[in-house]
């Protein structure tokens, strides 16, 4: 099986945020689970990341092992790119939705 695995320079593991937790190898099989008490304090340096099975590796016990993305909070969160001038625009003259759409720090305010 091939997967994308990027080494997670600055990536943190801040909460874990199920109990127990399972830890994995590197294809996303469960070698045990572990109660959450039994794993190390946080924030723990994050060695890899897998972004094809959304996997963390990192160390427990001596032991490099992988957390599954949805039992764990991370200090960087994944991001979808899309260009700002694809996104919709609202009608201000509408008289169903009086909303506007927000485009972020990021897209140009025209």
């Amino acid at each position: 099986m091939l997967s994308s695995t990027s080494y997670a320079a600055g990536l943190t593991v801040e909460q874990y945020t199920n109990d127990p937790i399972a830890l994995l190898d590197a294809e996303g099989r469960l070698l045990k689970k572990i109660a959450r008490s039994e794993l190390p304090a946080t924030p723990l340096a994050a060695q890899q990341w897998n972004d094809d099975l959304e996997l963390v590796q990192v160390e427990v016990a001596g032991q490099l092992v992988w957390l599954d993305g949805v039992d764990v909070r991370l200090s960087q969160g994944k991001t979808v790119p899309m260009p700002c001038a694809s996104l919709p625009k609202a009608r201000a003259d509408s008289a169903t939705n009086l909303s506007t759409i927000g485009y972020g720090a990021g897209c140009a305010k025209n």
